[in-house]
């Protein structure tokens, strides 16, 4: 089985504020993988927004000020190989 995993995140107007309520809370269906994709909902402190905002020092630290307008999704799509069988 391979699997590639996207993580997307975005900028709102409004405030988020991912660390108020349930921190690291995840929901994952996972009944979807059968059907060969799985999509995830998460949240996570500044600390992890900071690994995905990918690039120069100053892009991640201007991202993590706006931490509280931060949003994110995940989605995983999953190919399984056909194995050859020896007959």
């Amino acid at each position: 089985m391979d699997a590639r995993v996207d993580a997307d995140s975005g900028l709102f107007e409004r405030t988020i504020d991912a660390l108020n309520g349930t921190q690291a809370s995840v929901f994952l269906d996972d009944k979807l993988i059968s059907d060969g994709f799985a999509l995830e909902a998460m949240s996570a402190e500044p600390l992890y927004g900071a690994l995905m905002a990918l690039g120069p020092a100053q892009h991640s630290f201007e991202t993590m000020l706006q931490y509280r307008n931060l949003g994110g999704f995940g989605t995983m799509l999953i190919e399984y190989a056909r194995r050859p069988t020896i007959a």
